[in-house]
């Protein structure tokens, strides 16, 4: 019956989807073809972002560097905090 169903553990969809971005990534970056990882890692720069409360890193944490420098990866760190979701 439902009454016995149990709840996702986790509620948002939206999470889900960072969280499996993130895990994607940490696992699998050098195997996934460059337009999805370039959306997975903006999936999860943008929810990295969105729990930021200081300007200067949520700027950082969403540029990633500029393009004549190359794109800075994710740190293992952000990456912890997206697969932690």
């Amino acid at each position: 019956p439902d009454s016995l169903r149990v709840p996702p553990v986790i509620d948002d969809p939206h999470l889900g989807h960072v969280k499996s971005c993130a895990i994607a990534l940490v696992k699998w970056r050098d195997n996934i073809p460059a337009d999805k990882l370039e959306r997975y890692e903006r999936e999860v720069r943008e929810y990295l972002a969105s729990i930021c409360d200081n300007e200067e890193e949520k700027e950082s944490i969403l540029n990633g560097g500029t393009a004549e420098e190359g794109r800075r990866q994710l740190t293992k760190a952000q990456l912890q905090t997206a697969c932690g979701v």
